[in-house]
Parts: C-alpha cells; sequence; structure tokens
C-alpha cells in the first residue's frame, strides 16, 4: 500500500499521462483510506466522477460517484447540480425529479429557517424593524403559513414605523 505522500504522486503521474483508469483505482485506494467525511476523500470521488464523465463518456459511472460524494442525501447543493445534469443527460426523468423535489424541499426549510432568523436578528439585536418587516415578507412570500415568519411580522405590529407595513 502506498503512503498518502506516494498516492499524491502516483496520481498526478497517471493523471499527466491520462492513463485513466489507473488514476481511477488510485483515486479509488486513496479515498478509501479517507476518513467518510474529509476532503480529500470527496475531491477524489469528485476528480473520478469527472474522468468517467468527460474523458471516458461513462455517464453512469459518474452517476454512481456523485451519488458516493452525495451519500444517499440532498444536503449537497454541488452534487445534487451534477446528478440532476446527468440524470437529465441520461434521460433518467424520474431520477432527477425525485432528487430535486427532495433537495428544494429541504432547500426552502432551510432558507425559511434563514429568513426568520434574519428577521429576529434585525428586530431583537439590531434595532432595524423595516429590514426585519423586509425580511419576514419574503419569508412569508415562500411560505404564507409559516408560524415563525408570521409571528415576526405580527411583533412589528407594536412598532409605529412598521405598523402598517405589518398588517399587510
Amino acid at each position: 500500500r502506498v503512503g498518502q505522500g506516494g498516492a499524491g504522486v502516483a496520481v498526478g503521474v497517471l493523471a499527466r499521462g491520462a492513463q485513466w483508469a489507473a488514476l481511477i483505482g488510485a483515486l479509488e485506494q486513496r479515498a478509501s483510506a479517507a476518513p467518510a467525511a474529509s476532503p480529500q476523500r470527496r475531491g477524489d470521488l469528485i476528480q473520478i466522477a469527472a474522468i468517467q464523465e468527460r474523458e471516458l463518456g461513462d455517464l453512469d459511472a459518474a452517476i454512481a460517484a456523485w451519488q458516493r460524494i452525495a451519500g444517499g442525501g440532498v444536503d449537497d447543493g454541488e452534487a445534487v447540480a451534477a446528478l440532476a445534469d446527468l440524470y437529465a443527460a441520461t434521460d433518467r426523468w424520474a431520477e432527477m425529479a425525485r432528487l430535486l423535489e427532495a433537495s428544494s424541499s429541504t432547500d426552502i426549510s432551510r432558507t425559511m429557517a434563514r429568513l426568520v432568523r434574519l428577521g429576529d436578528a434585525y428586530r431583537l439585536h439590531l434595532g432595524d424593524p423595516a429590514r426585519a418587516l423586509t425580511v419576514y415578507r419574503d419569508a412569508l412570500s415562500i411560505s404564507p403559513a409559516d408560524a415563525r415568519a408570521r409571528d415576526g411580522a405580527a411583533a412589528l405590529l407594536d412598532v409605529p414605523t412598521t405598523r402598517a407595513g405589518a398588517t399587510d
């Protein structure tokens, strides 16, 4: 087994020589030796996916590599975008739709949480009720029934400068 430094040299030599199969093998070996959440493992798997797609034209193998990167989740925006592109290129529309649906609902939840937190920061800590109202309105335009955003906007009814806007 080659050490991490030796593996890096081997990977560089194989890449310069366009020895794709051997390079994928070396990257796989290095990725499997790295901790699951390490940037090295992720980088190696991304490189494998890129080689599979661009150099070898093996889109199914590129999909498999990106699926390993995503780990079955939809939290990785880069992986979701790459998988959506590859699913479209291979006419795997149902898989693309499932992926984008799951990712979108996760993104909406995160966006809502961030907007409410931002609105709360403006309202409670930064003394800027007008900006808070704008942020709560943005949140409510995404999810009108969100209780957190509604509560934040409702709290601005007590502020004279935002009372009229908060009633909308």
